[in-house]
């Protein structure tokens, strides 16, 4: 039984043509949605504190897992999303919802801004693979992923 994994990195970098100003919200930005079906699906979300769905709604952390049994496999498909440590307020709080959906949300820590010509930039890694969840192995994967 082999355990396949892939790794990407996404950066996301804008640069401000007025000045912004963001509210204080409970989510926004990057967000994934799992096909998670009420009462068909299992599935579960966990946090780099081993906090779990609902538990890890609104903690701050520096990768959210989300696993769940996907049709046509025998085991459960898992897509981590790791924060670093250059984004703003890292570790940053996360949405966690009741339907397998996770995503940082920079804008639970407060009202920011980015200043006209200013540029911001969020990094994060997304990694996909089957089998078992295991916190210590994405712990070894945030690490290499942050250089800490």
């Amino acid at each position: 039984h082999l355990e396949h994994r892939r790794q990407r990195q996404m950066c996301i970098r804008d640069r401000a043509l007025v000045d912004l100003e963001f509210d204080e919200y409970s989510y926004g930005g990057l967000f994934l949605r799992m096909p998670y079906k009420r009462g068909e699906s299992e599935g579960l979300a966990v946090n780099s504190s081993r906090q779990e769905n609902q538990r890890a709604e609104g903690q701050r952390a520096m990768w959210v897992d989300v696993g769940m049994e996907i049709e046509g496999r025998d085991d459960w498909g898992h897509i981590t999303i790791l924060d670093h440590p250059d984004n703003r307020n890292f570790p940053q709080m996360w949405r966690v919802d009741r339907q397998l959906g996770i995503g940082p949300a920079p804008s639970r820590m407060g009202a920011w801004s980015i200043k006209r010509g200013d540029t911001e930039t969020y990094k994060h890694q997304i990694v996909v693979y089957g089998g078992e969840f295991n916190d210590l192995t994405n712990n070894d994967f945030w690490k290499s992923y942050s250089g800490q």
